[in-house]
């Protein structure tokens, strides 16, 4: 049985997906009857997966993105089939690479650079605050965006957060945290006049530029999480949808004579095709290394 299991957890490890902290885990590898293992704990686009793997260790079914009764009874992503399920797992695997992940980090720091000389043109009474302004990463997944601004004299002053269940903000003054969950909450708030005199504006250019940058952030992230490789922010359906048209296509080649494709035929060994089609839906909203200042 630990034989089974292990073969599972090279095979993920060869794919770029090492072994999740025992502290992530909540249930260990589950012996299925059939002799399969189903895998907890291991990531796909910043969400938990199920994986499971055969008894030679070969990934043959994945679970991943939203799970059941988030979206509706199914997982957002439900693949079958080896071949299908392998190029799932490497576009997972990419998309979680430190490279990637830099690359998300730098749209985002360009998006929130590019707004912030936008709001000092069309109000120079923001120039000296933007200046001395260090906008800090907190957080950036497939849903969720987390950004923390400073006063002028460098503490945290509020932080603006976008998530899949929707979007909040935290302003900190010393150790006391006031939460709103609405743009319109916190600018009506006394707070803001709190906020406007450690920034150094005047109210009503403070709340414009907290406005428009909530109404800019989703568009941020979404461009940032694209890249040059989505289509949409979709990304969890995206590669489903990769993944599974490519275990199609390999799955019509190994049926064509050889003769009829000019060459020997192509060398797939027993790699499983898909039985049953691929179940998913697009992610509901737009909406690591994290801390990181921008």
């Amino acid at each position: 049985m630990n034989s089974i299991i292990e073969a599972g957890r090279q095979q993920l490890a060869r794919l770029g997906f090492a072994a999740p902290k025992p502290e992530d885990v909540r249930y260990p590898p589950e012996v299925l009857d059939d002799g399969k293992v189903l895998f907890y704990g291991y990531k796909c686009f910043d969400s938990s997966a199920h994986i499971v793997t055969d008894v030679r260790g070969r990934v043959v079914e994945v679970y991943a993105g939203e799970p059941p009764m988030v979206i509706d009874d199914n997982w957002e992503a439900e693949l079958t089939g080896e071949i299908a399920c392998q190029e799932f797992l490497r576009y997972a695997a990419e998309w979680d690479s430190d490279a990637s992940r830099n690359e998300r980090h730098h749209a985002i720091h360009q998006g929130i650079s590019e707004f912030i000389r936008e709001q000092v043109k069309r109000d120079s009474s923001l120039e000296a605050w933007a200046r001395s302004t260090d906008p800090h990463l907190n957080e950036c997944t497939v849903n969720d965006i987390s950004i923390k601004f400073h006063d002028k004299e460098g503490q945290n002053l509020l932080t603006v957060t976008q998530t899949l269940y929707g979007d909040y903000f935290v302003y900190q003054e010393g150790a006391e945290f006031n939460e709103f969950y609405d743009v319109h909450e916190f600018v009506s708030s006394q707070d803001l006049e709190d906020a406007c005199e450690r920034v150094g504006v005047e109210p009503v250019s403070f709340a414009t530029f907290i406005t428009d940058f909530s109404e800019r952030l989703p568009r941020i992230h979404s461009r940032a999480i694209r890249g040059d490789k989505w289509e949409t922010s979709s990304i969890v359906y995206e590669a489903a949808r990769a993944a599974q048209a490519t275990a199609a296509h390999v799955a019509q080649r190994s049926s064509i004579p050889p003769e009829m494709l000019g060459r020997s035929t192509p060398r797939i060994g027993k790699q499983a095709v898909p039985t049953t089609p691929m179940r998913w839906a697009p992610s509901l909203t737009i909406h690591q290394a994290e801390g990181r200042s921008l």
